[in-house]
């Protein structure tokens, strides 16, 4: 089977072509990245065609001016694409134009790849928590526009949990156009290590510190937490907390790093944290488990489509200060609890179905599932 992934963005693009080609389907990757990363996930570089200089573009003008070159990468698409592909796999912000004419033109069936919610549910849960702060927040018309109308081109829609799942059910999405399928990890990069941890409790977040990730539910929570802690943050800070986050002692903040720095990071964690109010399924959180660091996390990330009979950790009920600090002032007192968890996350990591392989057999299955539907 001939298979075309197109992703402007990396995402897990990579991850999934990799896998795919590992269950024998013959892959092409269209990206905006140079084919030196392409490389570093097994793809040969007639497997893979790099639109880097659009990437160099975004880079340098802070992606201020992502939809336009989204639009040129998908018009430059439009002429090279082979016409001979059975799969197309686009990502859900891909312009709706390409997908017609792949649609129209070719007669392929397309699935979408989407790692969040509905993007109207996405738009007011968003807009909902913004207004706490008093800012007027909205996802652009074009954006939800755009994404609708990929809804409704594509044959299937790639999502990773139920909380994902459920948003497309409320918005009138047919259920037997969903294909519901767990992210993986790599357990090449993300491993138990034996690092020296701190001597304060460890809490730590990454990525981008922001609304939609609950951010500001656990600097609440500091003064609420009893003993001593330390309270990392390794990425970037939205704009609204830059000037916040300096009155919160207990918080460092370490910029972005590499996959090989961020695992000494999650073996130095006591416990890793993300309460975010909107995010279809958050890929740190295994990586965490990877790494024997047990999670606290919100039911709008995934966490909830986690399949196990053994305990991680915790799945916030109300997502609020309250309920954080009380998890970490009960888990600071059990470090036997902490150590129980952390065993857990890494048999369920390992054995439950949580890596890239595994993930990538269950993509393989649910398409020979529908090829078999449609002959």
């Amino acid at each position: 089977m001939r298979v075309s992934i197109i992703s402007f963005g990396k995402f897990h693009a990579f991850d999934l072509a990799r896998e795919l080609k590992a269950n024998n389907l013959n892959v092409k990757l269209y990206s905006s990245y140079p084919f030196f990363i392409a490389k570093k996930y097994g793809l040969k570089f007639n497997e893979h065609y790099s639109f880097f200089i659009l990437q160099i573009i975004d880079r340098l003008t802070k992606r201020t001016i992502s939809n336009f070159l989204k639009i040129i990468f998908a018009k430059i698409l439009a002429l090279i694409i082979k016409p001979n592909q059975d799969l197309i796999i686009a990502w859900s912000d891909t312009p709706n134009f390409l997908l017609n004419l792949i649609k129209k033109k070719y007669q392929s069936t397309i699935i979408l790849e989407r790692g969040s919610a509905h993007i109207k549910s996405q738009n007011q849960i968003l807009r909902n928590e913004y207004k706490k702060f008093n800012i007027d927040f909205s996802i652009s018309k074009k954006t939800i526009e755009n994404e609708i109308k990929n809804y409704n081109s594509c044959d299937y829609i790639s999502i990773p949990s139920k909380f994902v799942n459920d948003s497309f059910i409320e918005n009138d999405i047919p259920k037997s156009k969903l294909i519901q399928n767990a992210y993986g990890t790599d357990l090449t990069k993300f491993s138990k290590i034996n690092y020296k941890k701190f001597q304060k409790f460890t809490l730590l977040t990454c990525g981008h510190a922001s609304v939609q990730k609950g951010f500001h539910h656990l600097l609440d929570a500091h003064d609420l937490i009893k003993g001593d802690f330390i309270h990392i943050h390794v990425g970037t800070v939205e704009k609204l907390f830059k000037n916040k986050i300096k009155k919160y002692k207990n918080l460092k903040v370490f910029p972005s790093v590499s996959q090989m720095e961020l695992l000494k990071f999650y073996n130095i964690a006591d416990i890793f944290i993300l309460p975010s109010i909107q995010d279809g399924f958050g890929m740190v959180l295994l990586e965490a488990m990877a790494c024997g660091t047990p999670i606290i996390s919100s039911q709008f990330t995934g966490a909830s489509s986690i399949n196990s009979t053994d305990t991680f950790g915790y799945i916030l009920k109300f997502n609020n200060s309250k309920e954080i600090s009380e998890i970490v002032n009960s888990l600071i007192k059990s470090p036997e609890k902490l150590n129980l968890l952390s065993e857990n996350c890494q048999k369920i990591i390992s054995k439950g179905g949580y890596t890239w392989g595994e993930y990538g057999k269950r993509y393989n299955e649910n398409i020979m599932n529908f090829t078999r539907k449609s002959e």
